[in-house]
């Protein structure tokens, strides 16, 4: 299949955003994303044990989109290098602006994780109807995936947190599962829903993108069911507990097809709003909560909007009654090369996990940096660090300490 490059394809769609009609949440969507905290939940476990996480294996081809298959290839990624044995030994840079520790020469760690964003997985047909399949946005998530496991091949958990493609269509879903099933990732990987998920409504039967006809008979109902069946979670928003740790995933439920308003931001009902407090409430006090969300908070992490998030001060009411949360959130593409735009602390902890695909210094700067987020938790720190995946060196580190520090750390923020 020929490649093209998907740099302006992604402009594109994002400039038709404003050609499109306003609705309401279909009630079937409103069912799927409502699931009661019971089937979406794992009772947490009574100790912490930090057992040998293995590399996934590939698993069996199943899918819900009946329009596609999953490729059974293996792709190969020229600018990946071999899987190492062991994980890397790097000297890591100290900020003078943020509150940084040597953590990592401390005892080992008792849970770790990756988050990541954005990968932005593009194959099938362009928007003007010629093939494409994006190779950067798979050599980059395959040298991601790599330079994650040379860091650390028993990590307990990884969160992509949004954005796994351009399109939301069927063929972009196969090639970000392609790449995934067959580079090193670990067992327990969680995915978020991001704006991108309900692209498909830009798009006709043929794959070629028709604004004049949206939404081209795609529902909400369609894109939802869609990510559920490709990424295998239990829902739209769910919580799972890992090594005695809790991390709630969060996910919009309106899109731009029904609702105008929302467009490329979150909305969170009152039944997930009320579903999250229930299951704070779950969480102990002096454990770290993680929380991801693929929109950020307005006016928090750089690059934030004002319509990230619908009515986002009931989501902040519910964060700040508890300080132990931290909150990871994507979208705005925003280089983690910047420090002071990097975390946000309102009662709660929040940062910016950037992009795999392409970071940007602005909206009209683009770089071709790959970049995400490594996170160690000790029992009173959690420590996250930023990477630069391309270049397989470390950027920034942050300390947020754990319960009753972390009282004075809040505080003593500008």
């Amino acid at each position: 299949m020929g490649c093209q490059s998907v740099d302006n394809v992604i402009r594109s769609v994002a400039a038709a955003l404003t050609c499109v009609m306003c609705g309401s949440l279909s009630p079937n969507v409103a069912a799927a994303a409502t699931n009661d905290s019971s089937a979406n939940s794992v009772a947490p476990p009574t100790a912490h044990t930090r057992p040998h996480t293995s590399v996934a294996q590939p698993r069996p081809t199943q899918t819900k989109d009946t329009s596609h298959t999953h490729s059974p290839v293996t792709h190969s990624h020229p600018h990946v290098s071999a899987v190492r044995k062991k994980p890397l030994q790097a000297k890591l840079p100290i900020n003078p602006n943020v509150h940084t520790s040597a953590a990592s020469s401390e005892s080992a760690p008792l849970l770790t994780f990756s988050v990541i964003s954005d990968i932005h997985l593009r194959a099938g047909v362009s928007d003007w109807g010629y093939a494409i399949c994006d190779r950067t946005a798979e050599n980059k998530f395959a040298g991601a995936l790599h330079d994650l496991y040379a860091i650390d091949a028993r990590t307990d958990a990884m969160v992509i947190n949004g954005d796994l493609t351009v399109t939301g269509l069927p063929s972009d879903y196969a090639d970000m599962i392609k790449v995934f099933e067959h580079n090193p990732h670990p067992a327990n990987t969680l995915f978020s829903i991001g704006n991108h998920e309900f692209y498909a409504g830009f798009y006709g039967k043929s794959g070629k993108r028709n604004v004049r006809t949206f939404p081209n008979g795609v529902t909400e109902e369609t894109c939802v069911s869609r990510f559920l069946a490709n990424t295998r979670m239990p829902a739209l928003y769910y919580d799972r507990w890992i090594e005695g740790y809790h991390f709630i995933v969060l996910g919009t439920e309106q899109s731009i097809i029904t609702n105008r308003k929302t467009g490329d931001g979150a909305y969170l009902s009152d039944r997930q709003l009320n579903w999250l407090k229930q299951k704070l409430a779950e969480s102990p006090v002096n454990h770290p909560v993680f929380v991801f969300l693929h929109e950020p908070i307005p006016g928090s992490v750089a690059g934030t909007l004002k319509y990230d998030v619908r009515d986002a001060s009931k989501l902040v009411n519910v964060l700040q009654t508890h300080p132990q949360v931290i909150l990871f959130t994507g979208h705005t593409h925003r280089t983690l090369k910047s420090p002071q735009d990097d975390v946000y602390h309102n009662g709660y902890t929040e940062f910016n996990d950037s992009s795999v695909r392409y970071p940007v210094i602005s909206q009209q700067r683009w770089l071709t940096d790959s970049e995400g987020l490594y996170v160690k938790v000790y029992r009173d720190k959690v420590v996250v660090k930023s990477r630069d995946f391309t270049h397989h060196v470390w950027i920034h580190d942050y300390i947020v300490p754990v319960y009753p520090n972390y009282l004075h750390f809040m505080r003593s923020q500008p």
